[in-house]
């Protein structure tokens, strides 16, 4: 039984932080508009409810990032409305299939967070095959 125990707190004490939702974007989505930065720097909205949650389900599973890093001007900003009317702007770096993308807060551009190469996959299904 106290080995039980014991392997109950190691199995804690080495959670790998995973679905965090380091970057704070908690609140109920009504709406996100994404636009492109570069090339035709065109525009487009999601709001249909499914989709929103596929761009929770990658919030969720952001990791905050340790250290200074330099980075390239965003490729995308999403422009986040919450049912509350209240809006959050997110710069997006979406990288190649399988590797981790950025993301950074507006409000705070010393901040860097990350997702998993799985969310990268959602976030060109949704972001990047739509331009």
């Amino acid at each position: 039984m106290l080995n039980l125990a014991l392997v109950s707190l190691l199995l804690v004490g080495c959670n790998d932080n995973s679905g965090a939702n380091d970057i704070g974007l908690t609140g109920d989505i009504e709406s996100i508009e994404i636009q492109q930065l570069i090339g035709n720097k065109e525009t487009f909205k999601v709001d249909d409810q499914e989709l929103v949650k596929e761009f929770q389900k990658v919030f969720d599973d952001t990791e905050k990032m340790n250290g200074n890093t330099e980075i390239a001007e965003p490729i995308y900003s999403l422009n986040i409305t919450y049912a509350t009317e209240e809006t959050e702007q997110v710069c997006l770096w979406v990288t190649e299939p399988n590797k981790r993308s950025t993301l950074m807060k507006d409000d705070d551009t010393y901040t860097l967070y990350t997702v998993s190469e799985e969310m990268t996959n959602i976030l060109i299904d949704l972001v990047v095959s739509k331009f």
